[in-house]
């Protein structure tokens, strides 16, 4: 895919239309974004974004919020990637007619 236009197409006519429907996933944030211009997407000196802590994880069970120390990932996981029980129970009944057939 080559622009934004593609991508909403795709997500119209795929197989995971109604995975990119759920609100708040990343998926559908990415699919509902803003466009950003070449300037806006430049990466920044700001040093909030390079100050990290320990990543130390027991990756052998899943992953919970409170396992992680680093700040910046913990944010960024609340953010962007915990799901509370309601946005599970959305995902796995628009995703259950999906196999990996």
């Amino acid at each position: 895919m080559e622009s934004h236009n593609e991508l909403i197409e795709f997500s119209r006519v795929s197989t995971l239309s109604k995975l990119f429907s759920c609100k708040n996933t990343i998926v559908n944030k990415i699919l509902n974004s803003e466009i950003q211009s070449d300037k806006s997407a430049e990466i920044t000196n700001d040093s909030r974004c390079l100050q990290h802590g320990n990543h130390d994880l027991d990756y052998s069970k899943p992953i919970k919020i409170t396992d992680i120390e680093c700040q910046a990932c913990k944010t960024f996981y609340s953010k962007f990637v915990h799901l509370f029980d309601d946005k599970i129970d959305e995902v796995c009944y628009k995703t259950k007619e999906q196999n990996s057939d």
